[in-house]
């Protein structure tokens, strides 16, 4: 075994400085504090003029007024332009239409934000690491300042709710397979990125029927809404889908190989390519992707235990986000449950490459999108040829978080003979161990 990674003896660890318990409460009901009033301080930085909450609004409102969301109320001074979403979800966000789009806005925000202390709540369950459980505050605050996390309460934008949706199917897959499958259907069919997933259940035996379910659930959902709102709005989307040219798939907010090599090798009014090679750029994004899904299906083999699994779950994440053609800088809350699952390995090793890549890979996925808005010549630099290999540093934290979690999952597959008794013991002291004092 790599002497970087080694577990952690009791009598070899270093001292350090610990908190007592009461500190350790303070610092978290103070870290939950300040994420309180970060969020509601943030709340006065909503705008509706840059806020994917009015598309949302508006075709709710189209919907009720003309019984099809991609046709706009006579009349109206706001069309609906960058709706890229199919009629089920406006199907289901109906309720926001009874109220006016100021208003409509901030509950959907604070909706927002109770989804955001629910995916952390969810993801700390999963992960068990002793860290993030000790020190919830912390970890609370990290997610709420986080600029995925930031941008998609400014936007108004839903990945915070995929993210449950996809993460909370995981949770149930093996006491409630049927309602993780009606899970992965839902998120399916508002994105379709998340249908990759599937693969990752089918791949294991135990987990199939979550399969059979979400394609039964899909079917259901479709059928249904179809009888009961008719077909008109699917065909709407399809032709709306198929005509449109509007995403922004060059933008710098796709973090993703067809964004990166788009940008790189297209031309675009985002970036200046290095030179026009389209049929080049879509080599390259099937060559990378194949490498991806590649690398999935070699982690998919048996798992032995829940941490291998989680570790797999999180693999096929990052694999979805690299693939999916539009993933936009908001998906990446999805990192979290990866990130928690990559801190447990390392409260039982003292695996010094781990440690530092995800210190390295975090802190390149928290640059957002624009980060060289206020710097003219760098600007420039960053937009033109070569120089956006940097423009994009989150794509690359993104990938780091791939190679990460497959690192992670071989070292937990090899482990040597005792380590999981070492793991056990410094996750869960013997109980005489602790002394009253």
């Amino acid at each position: 075994m790599d002497s970087a990674s080694v577990p952690l003896d009791v009598s070899e660890r270093p001292v350090v400085a610990r908190i007592t318990p009461l500190q350790q409460r303070l610092l978290n009901v103070l870290a939950a504090l300040v994420s309180l009033v970060w969020l509601a301080a943030l709340r006065f930085t909503l705008t509706p003029k840059s806020d994917d909450f009015k598309q949302y609004w508006q075709a709710v409102m189209n919907f009720r007024h003309t019984g099809n969301p991609y046709v706009d109320v006579p009349g109206s001074t706001a069309p609906l332009k960058g709706f890229f979403y199919p009629p089920l979800f406006t199907y289901l966000v109906q309720p926001i239409g009874l109220v006016d789009q100021l208003l409509g806005q901030v509950l959907w925000y604070v909706f927002n934000c109770l989804a955001v202390l629910g995916l952390v709540a969810l993801c700390m369950y999963l992960s068990r690491s002793h860290s993030a459980h000790r020190y919830w505050g912390v970890v609370l605050l990290g997610v709420c300042i986080a600029p995925p996390t930031r941008i998609t309460l400014q936007l108004g934008q839903i990945s915070i709710l995929i993210a449950l949706a996809v993460i909370g199917g995981f949770a149930l897959t093996r006491r409630h397979a049927w309602l993780s499958g009606l899970l992965l259907a839902i998120a399916s069919l508002i994105r379709i990125y998340p249908a990759m997933l599937g693969f990752y259940y089918l791949l294991n035996r135990s987990d199939r029927r979550v399969v059979w379910y979400s394609i039964g659930s899909g079917v259901l959902l479709l059928i249904g809404s179809a009888l009961i709102y008719g077909v008109e709005p699917y065909m709407s989307f399809i032709q709306f889908a198929l005509g449109s040219n509007g995403y922004p798939y060059t933008a710098e907010h796709n973090i993703s190989f067809a964004g990166f090599f788009w940008r790189l090798l297209e031309e675009s009014r985002f970036a200046i390519p290095v030179m026009q090679a389209p049929q080049l750029a879509r080599i390259l994004v099937g060559i990378s992707s194949l490498l991806v899904v590649g690398m999935c299906l070699w982690c998919s083999r048996a798992t032995a235990s829940d941490q291998q699994r989680q570790l797999q779950f999180g693999i096929w994440l990052c694999g979805m986000m690299l693939i999916s053609t539009s993933n936009g800088y908001y998906t990446l809350v999805l990192l979290l449950l990866p990130l928690l699952s990559v801190v447990r390995y390392l409260e039982t090793t003292n695996d010094r490459v781990v440690r530092n890549t995800t210190i390295l890979a975090t802190l390149l996925v928290c640059v957002p999108p624009g980060w060289s808005a206020n710097l003219p010549e760098v600007s420039l630099f960053v937009h033109v040829g070569l120089g956006q290999l940097l423009l994009t540093p989150s794509l690359h934290g993104l990938c780091l978080y791939f190679w990460l979690l497959t690192h992670v999952l071989h070292q937990v597959r090899y482990k040597a003979p005792g380590e999981e008794i070492a793991s056990s013991l410094t996750r869960h002291p013997p109980a005489f161990t602790h002394r009253p004092h």
